[in-house]
């Protein structure tokens, strides 16, 4: 791994991609801290981390990021499209006359 005193990240904020350039405060064995501009964080030496030492692996990481959150977001939009279909086709499980559901 190179040493170097800065570690890079990237960020969105809606269309727009910002880099991060954020100093090393220390190193460690296992790692090195940084100020992201918020709170103090120990970034682990490993393949998935908060902040990284190249541009190249900044990238990469903020491309897993990314296609990670749209796969979720596929998943949540899939379950939505689902629910509406359900409640419009009238498929709706009614658990007040489950064993389990009790009025007092």
């Amino acid at each position: 791994m190179t040493i170097t005193n800065v570690l890079y990240r990237y960020q969105n904020t809606g269309d727009v991609v910002l880099l991060e350039h954020l100093p090393i405060q220390k190193r460690t064995d296992k790692g090195c801290w940084i100020w992201d501009g918020y709170k103090r964080r120990f970034v682990v030496e490993s393949v998935k981390r908060y902040a990284y030492p190249t541009l190249e692996l900044a990238k990469e990481g903020f491309l897993a990021r990314k296609r990670r959150q749209l796969a979720i977001l596929k998943g949540q939009q899939k379950a939505v499209e689902a629910a509406v279909l359900a409640m419009q086709e009238g498929r709706i499980a009614d658990y007040s006359r489950s064993p389990y559901f009790e009025f007092d």
